[in-house]
């Protein structure tokens, strides 16, 4: 199998498979996320043979992200949809908005939740909160949910390049 099927099969039939329900469930212990970046070192081994490349450069062959970027990725665009209204309810509830005017950057800063087990802090709202404060102004400020990703993707690629 060459590089290019082997990554368009993974694309197409396991990472659907991983992505599903994404938000809603979420591993809280390490073991559990290590199991699920397994399955993608295992996928990325098959066109090799004995000898092959280490996984992060495999990662850059296939063009793929780590499973835990790609996780944060859906949890953002689920962030983005709930605060825009682009769900059939409203779930605007679940994200609370910091109202303190006079913090800089966009209008939509979420406000920290305090919790008190760990199975709340791997919930949803708490998950996202760091990373979603501090995007950029534009990246939040998108007009669709496809703009938000390609705004999210090109500001990912310039931090990791810096």
């Amino acid at each position: 199998m060459d590089i290019t099927t082997c990554s368009l099969l993974y694309k197409t039939y396991i990472r659907p498979v991983f992505e599903f329900a994404g938000p809603v469930w979420y591993p809280i212990y390490q073991y559990d996320g290590d199991l699920l970046e397994s399955v993608q070192r295992f996928a990325t081994r098959l066109p090799y043979g004995y000898l092959r490349p280490d996984y992060p450069t495999r990662l850059k062959i296939f063009s793929l992200p780590i499973v835990e970027d790609r996780r944060l990725r859906g949890d953002l665009i689920v962030t983005y949809r709930a605060l825009r209204g682009h769900f059939g309810v409203d779930l605007s509830h679940m994200f609370p908005l910091n109202i303190n005017n006079a913090l800089r950057g966009h209008n939509f800063k979420l406000a920290k939740e305090v919790f008190r087990t760990t199975s709340r802090q791997k919930f949803l709202p708490n998950r996202v909160f760091s990373v979603w404060n501090s995007l950029p102004v534009e990246v939040v400020n998108a007009s669709s949910v496809n703009s938000f990703k390609n705004r999210y993707d090109d500001w990912c690629a310039l931090i990791s390049r810096q």
